[in-house]
C-alpha cells in the first residue's frame, strides 16, 4: 500500500508553546477495500482472522487472503486437486488448533498454510454455518439439511434433512453446552450428546433467523424481516423494530449480521445500514452510505460483521467491498509524533535524509505492530532536527516523513518561505 505524502508544516513558538493543525475529525470513520484494492468480488459473505493475522475473506468469486497491503485470490483451477473446488464462499471456520475451515456451495474444505493447498470435501449443498462440537466432528448448517462430518472418516451425515424442520438451515452457535440452531422456520435447540432437537421459544416459530450472537447476560438473534432479538438469561424476551418515527430505533427490520466490538457494543449489519447499540441508553446509532463523506460506509446491505485482534471492526458488505473502523483511529487522527535526535536538540546538527527516513520508517512499523496498518499509514510522522530552507527540501522528499516541526527557522521570514517552497515542491513531486 503506496503512501500518499501530505505534507504539514508545525511552526514551534517557544514563547507560547502553540502548535496548529487543521485536521478534521467526526466520531466515527470508516475506510474501504475494494475490487480496486484486489478483493476479488464486491459481496462479502464471511470475514475471519487466523493465528497468523491473515484475514480471510469470503465472497461471491473466490477466497481472499489479506495480509494488511495485498490480497491472495483462491479460485478453482480446473486440474488441480489441491485447489478449492468452488469459488462461491459462503462460511469460514477456524477451530481451536488453528485450522481453517472453508464452506462453499459444494461442501466443506480445510486449508494446509505450511503447504499452501487446499483438501476439498465435496456435498451437494451451500454450507451457510459451521461448529465444531468435538475434536473429530465438525456440525454443518446447510441449505439442503442439517450435517455432520466426520473428520476422521472423511464422512457426511444428515441430522435433519430440508423439508422436516425448515427448508434453509442458516447458522449455527454454541450456546452453554447446547447448539444453537437458526432456520427459516424459528430457533431450534440440540444436544450434541444425543443430537435429539427441539425448538426453542415459540415465540420464533417461523421466523427466519438470520445469525445468532451471544453476549454476557442473554442471547441476540438476527431476523429477516421481524427485527432484532434478544432473549436475557432469566428468559425475559425483547424484539427491537424499526420505527419511522424514532431515529433511535434500529434503521431495518431485516437483520443480516451481529458482532460485538472490544467495548463489548453490539454491531448489527441491516439491509439499510449499520446499527450500534447503546446498552445503557437502548438506543441504536445508525451509519449509513454517503455519498459527500468519503469516511462512510460503501454500501447499505451489511452482510458480515467481524472483530480482529487488533481490535478493528470490519464490514462485509452487499457489492460494496469490505469497511473497517479501529476505535484508536479517532484518537491517532488528533496525534502527531515529532521526531528530533537527541544530539540535534540545540546544536543545529540536522539528520541526514537516509537517517531520518530509517527513523521514520522504524516508529511507523512500531505503531503499526500494537495498532494496525491503517492508524500507521495515516499517522502524521514529522521531523524536527534543525529544518531549514537548505535541508528541506531533501528531508520531506523521503518516505514516511509527512512534514516538519520548525523551529528558530519559523522566526525568520524568508527562511521559513523557503521551507513552505520545498513543501510545496515536495508535495507536487509526490
Amino acid at each position: 500500500m503506496k503512501r500518499k505524502l501530505s505534507v504539514l508544516l508545525f511552526i514551534l513558538i517557544i514563547l507560547t508553546g502553540n502548535a496548529y493543525t487543521n485536521k478534521r475529525t467526526s466520531p466515527i470513520k470508516f475506510s474501504s477495500l475494494s475490487v480496486e484494492n484486489g478483493l476479488s468480488q464486491s459481496t462479502v459473505f464471511d470475514i475471519i482472522q487466523d493465528n497468523k493475522g491473515f484475514l480471510w475473506i469470503a465472497t461471491a468469486d473466490g477466497l481472499n487472503r489479506y495480509d494488511g497491503y495485498t490480497f491472495t485470490v483462491y479460485r478453482n483451477e480446473n486440474n488441480n486437486p489441491n485447489s478449492i473446488q468452488s469459488d462461491f464462499i459462503r462460511k469460514l471456520f477456524i477451530n481451536e488448533k488453528g485450522e481453517l475451515w472453508i464452506g462453499t456451495n459444494a461442501g466443506i474444505a480445510s486449508y494446509d498454510a505450511e503447504k499452501d493447498i487446499f483438501s476439498t470435501y465435496p456435498y451437494k449443498a451451500q454450507i451457510n454455518s459451521i461448529i465444531q462440537p468435538s475434536a473429530n466432528d465438525l456440525y454443518l448448517a446447510a441449505n439442503e439439511g442439517l450435517l455432520s462430518y466426520n473428520i476422521e472418516q472423511k464422512a457426511y451425515r444428515v441430522l435433519s434433512p430440508k423439508g422436516v424442520l425448515c427448508e434453509n438451515f442458516h447458522i449455527l452457535a454454541k450456546y452453554n453446552n447446547l447448539i444453537l440452531i437458526g432456520t427459516d422456520r424459528g430457533l431450534y435447540m440440540m444436544n450434541p450428546e444425543d443430537e435429539n432437537i427441539v425448538l426453542y421459544r415459540k415465540e420464533l416459530a417461523g421466523k427466519n433467523i438470520m445469525d445468532i450472537c451471544t453476549g454476557r447476560k442473554g442471547i441476540w438473534i438476527a431476523t429477516e424481516g421481524d427485527g432484532l432479538y434478544y432473549i436475557s438469561d432469566d428468559g425475559k424476551l425483547r424484539n427491537y423494530r424499526n420505527d419511522k418515527n424514532n431515529p433511535n430505533s434500529i434503521s431495518s427490520d431485516f437483520v443480516r449480521s451481529l458482532c460485538f466490538d472490544n467495548q463489548h457494543r453490539l454491531w448489527v449489519g441491516t439491509f439499510v445500514g449499520l446499527n450500534i447499540y447503546d446498552e445503557v441508553e437502548d438506543t441504536f446509532s445508525r451509519y449509513y452510505n454517503n455519498e459527500i463523506e468519503k469516511r462512510s460506509i460503501n454500501q447499505n446491505s451489511v452482510r458480515a460483521l467481524y472483530l480482529d485482534n487488533q481490535g478493528a471492526m470490519w464490514l462485509g458488505t452487499f457489492y460494496g467491498g469490505l469497511n473497517y473502523h479501529h476505535p484508536l483511529q479517532n484518537q491517532f487522527e488528533r496525534i502527531v509524533i515529532a521526531y528530533e535526535p537527541v544530539w540535534a536538540i540545540g546544536t543545529g546538527l540536522t539528520a541526514s535524509p537516509q537517517q531520518a527516513k530509517e527513523m521514520h520508517t522504524h516508529i511507523r512499523a512500531l505503531v503499526e505492530q500494537k495498532y494496525g496498518t491503517e492508524i500507521a499509514y495515516n499517522l502524521y510522522i514529522l521531523y524536527g532536527g534543525s529544518c531549514n530552507a537548505d535541508n528541506a527540501l531533501d528531508l520531506l522528499t523521503q518516505p514516511d516523513i509527512d512534514g516538519a516541526l520548525v523551529g528558530k527557522a519559523s522566526l525568520k521570514s524568508e527562511e521559513f518561505i523557503g521551507i513552505i517552497e520545498a513543501a510545496e515542491t515536495a508535495v507536487k513531486d509526490n
